[in-house]
């Protein structure tokens, strides 16, 4: 006698159906946000001007043109400067 329980494929099927609709309501949800998973502007010490060595948004990795970041939520400004600054790697 085998020791493995039967599953039905109906029961396969509502508990695959579940966890589907569970993903696609977690995904819908940050579609909506789209801030939700970054950190905050006061978080990363968020400046409305450039560092004094004239570091700043527009020149960093994570800035997404033309007013966000990948990792700071909200409206960001590209002469502005946080923490979480990352110089962008220069061709050549």
């Amino acid at each position: 006698m085998s020791d493995k329980k039967h599953i039905s494929r109906r029961t396969a099927l509502k508990t695959g159906m579940t966890a589907l609709a569970g993903g696609l309501a977690t995904t819908a949800a940050f579609a909506q946000d789209p801030d939700a998973g970054k950190m905050s502007k006061s978080v990363v010490q968020y400046k409305y001007h450039p560092r004094s060595d004239g570091a700043h948004c527009a020149i960093c990795t994570n800035f997404l043109p033309p007013e966000s970041c990948k990792l700071v939520a909200g409206k960001i400004d590209p002469n502005g400067y946080c923490m979480a600054f990352a110089a962008k790697k220069k061709a050549g």
